[in-house]
C-alpha cells in the first residue's frame, strides 16, 4: 500500500485489515507515536525529459527556452513546479503550454513519451534515469521534508520487514555503485 494523499498521520480504520507494511510518503514527526518505520529513500524533485526533448530547448534558464517547452503538471502535487521554479531559477516558470495529469506517475509516463517536462519524485525514478530513458530537465533538484517511510503493521514478523525494506532501497534509489545496496533491479 502506498498512500497517495499527501503528508500526515494515517491511519487505517478497518481493524480486520491484512496490512502487514505500509509505504509512506511524509515527514518523520508526522509518523504516529510506536509505529515501527525505517527510512526507505530521502525525496527531492527534479524535472526530467527524454534525452531528444532535452536536446530540443537547451536550458530552463534561458527565458526563450522556456517559451518553447511544455510543463507536465501533476494535480496531486499542485505547487511543485512554483516551488522548483523559485528554487531552481529564482523565478516563476512559464511555459508555452501545461499539460495536467492526476497524478506523478502519470506525469512521467507522459515525460517519457517525449510530451514534455515533468516533475518527479527522484527516488521512484531512478532506474529510469540510470537506464537513460530519462535525463534531468535542469541540474537543480528541490530536496523535500517528506521521505519514503515504510511503516511495520504486523508487529512479529521483523524479518520479511527488514528484507522489503532493503528490497525497496535497491529498487528505488541506490546508486548503480553503492555496494551496499547494488544489486538486479527486478
Amino acid at each position: 500500500m502506498s498512500w497517495l494523499g499527501g503528508t500526515g498521520p494515517h491511519r487505517l480504520e478497518a481493524p480486520d485489515t491484512e496490512l502487514h507494511i505500509e509505504m509512506r510518503w511524509t515527514r518523520k514527526d508526522e509518523l504516529l507515536p510506536g509505529e515501527r518505520s525505517a527510512l526507505i529513500a530521502a525525496d527531492s524533485a527534479i524535472p526530467i525529459c527524454t534525452p531528444e526533448y532535452r536536446a530540443r530547448y537547451r536550458d530552463l534558464a534561458d527565458s526563450s527556452a522556456r517559451r518553447r517547452v511544455t510543463l507536465i503538471c501533476p494535480l496531486n502535487w499542485p505547487d511543485i513546479w512554483d516551488r522548483w521554479s523559485a528554487h531552481a531559477l529564482d523565478l516563476h516558470l512559464d511555459a508555452a503550454q501545461k499539460i495536467y495529469f492526476q497524478n506523478s506517475a502519470l506525469c512521467v509516463q507522459a515525460a517519457a513519451s517525449g510530451v514534455g517536462i515533468a516533475i518527479a519524485h527522484s527516488a521512484l525514478i531512478a532506474a529510469e534515469l540510470d537506464g537513460g530513458k530519462l535525463v534531468r530537465a535542469h541540474s537543480q533538484a528541490l530536496e523535500l521534508a517528506e521521505c519514503y517511510y515504510a511503516v511495520d503493521k504486523s508487529g512479529p514478523d521483523l524479518d520479511f520487514f527488514d528484507e522489503f525494506v532493503l528490497w525497496c532501497r535497491r529498487n528505488m534509489c541506490a546508486p548503480a555503485d553503492d555496494p551496499e545496496l547494488a544489486g538486479d533491479r527486478t
